[in-house]
């Protein structure tokens, strides 16, 4: 596994994105859409951590113009958490 935190961030996307499609499927059973429930709630949770504790803070120093999309993210992650 990369401990790379855009290489990270991208695959949560792919596999939460294939969790979802799996999630709408009428074949998925209710244990197993418990199942992903639980495993999107795991990689949504560590994703927001990687954004929030890594990456939001590096674009605030490098790229101190785009401060407004992080305080919009920043608060998404916020709704998304309550």
């Amino acid at each position: 596994m990369s401990t790379d935190a855009i290489v990270i961030l991208r695959n949560d996307h792919k596999e939460v994105r294939a969790l979802f499609r799996e999630f709408e499927k009428d074949s998925t059973t209710t244990a197993r859409k418990g199942a992903i429930v639980r495993k999107v709630i795991q990689l949504l949770t560590a994703h927001t951590y990687i954004e929030n504790e890594v990456m939001y803070p590096a674009v605030r120093h490098l790229l101190p113009e785009l401060e407004q999309d992080v305080l919009e993210s920043c608060e998404e992650h916020h709704v998304a958490d309550v």
